[in-house]
């Protein structure tokens, strides 16, 4: 009953980044992110920490910030044990995309993706935990 009851909290945060994320308010929905990111680390489910890189791509174009939300977006895709099968079917997502391309050009949002496939899970949690 305990583990449930983590599970489920841990998943309320989740629900809570998407909610904010879609009303734009992208201070909260990092901050409930974040906060799920570190509990599934805690966890230990590094498939889960990974595809919620994908909100965090989210709050970075609504930031402007156009090449990490590319390179966090990436991560999230193609990190190998990821729980992705949601994050290509999720509107959002696929809206970013279009307007990443739009915004940065095939070339440099090539180039941003592929900076972003190769980055450390691990590094990436340790540094966006940090920047809280």
């Amino acid at each position: 009953a305990s583990a449930q009851r983590d599970f489920m909290r841990i998943d309320a945060r989740l629900a809570l980044a998407m909610a904010y994320a879609g009303l734009g308010d992208w201070d909260s929905a990092r901050r409930y992110n974040r906060d799920f990111i570190r509990l599934q680390w805690e966890w230990g489910d590094s498939a889960s920490t990974a595809s919620a890189f994908a909100l965090e791509a989210l709050a970075l174009a609504g930031d402007r910030q156009y090449e990490n939300a590319v390179e966090v977006l990436a991560l999230a895709f193609t990190y190998p044990r990821t729980v992705g099968g949601w994050l290509k079917k999720w509107p959002p997502l696929a809206r970013l995309q279009a307007q990443l391309k739009r915004e940065l050009g095939a070339a440099s949002y090539e180039a941003a993706w592929k900076r972003g496939a190769s980055l450390q899970l691990d590094l990436m949690i340790v540094g966006l935990l940090v920047e809280r």
